[in-house]
């Protein structure tokens, strides 16, 4: 099965609005380009991350009252201190799978990339991380999430991309 086959949903975008054109640049957005098209792909560390934390929420649950002292009104709230060796253990695990996910999107965006190249359709990015196999629309309303991230320092916007269809592998 060619790599293409196994995205699943695969959106294709259109560029809406830039933030930064810079770094908008530096992830091979060109502007101006009303034609350019942006496919996106997800690397799977969010499902690794996911397992992770449900692993290393027993592991509070044990240590946090009776080594710490910490007590939260929530089970999913439960937590160690930073410095502490489960706190350290969940960071290097979670760290894990942050390279895990860096290096799957490598892979899977040189097999995409070859994939579709070997169907006749070429594609010119300057990295693999504007490659996606998720639909639009299935989770929160991006705006508010972009907007809420940028103001706590979590992260900058770049551009907005809009969708305007799918290919299903």
């Amino acid at each position: 099965m060619a790599p293409l086959d196994r995205c699943g949903i695969v959106p294709l975008l259109r560029l809406f609005d830039v933030f930064d054109r810079e770094k908008a640049a530096a992830f091979g957005i060109t502007i101006p380009n009303p034609n350019q098209v942006v496919i996106m792909f997800h690397c799977g560390s969010r499902g690794f991350g996911h397992q992770i934390a449900t692993d290393y929420l027993q592991t509070f649950l044990r240590v946090m009252t009776s080594k710490y002292g910490i007590s939260v009104h929530d089970r999913e709230l439960a937590s160690a201190p930073f410095r502490s060796p489960e706190g350290e253990a969940y960071f290097s695990a979670m760290k894990c799978a942050v390279n895990m996910g860096f290096a799957n999107q490598m892979i899977k965006g040189q097999k995409l990339l070859s994939d579709m190249e070997q169907r006749g359709i070429y594609v010119r990015t300057a990295s693999y991380g504007g490659l996606a196999e998720e639909a639009g629309f299935a989770y929160k309303n991006i705006d508010e999430v972009a907007t809420a991230t940028e103001l706590a320092g979590l992260s900058k916007r770049v551009v907005k991309l809009v969708p305007i269809g799918n290919i299903k592998g």
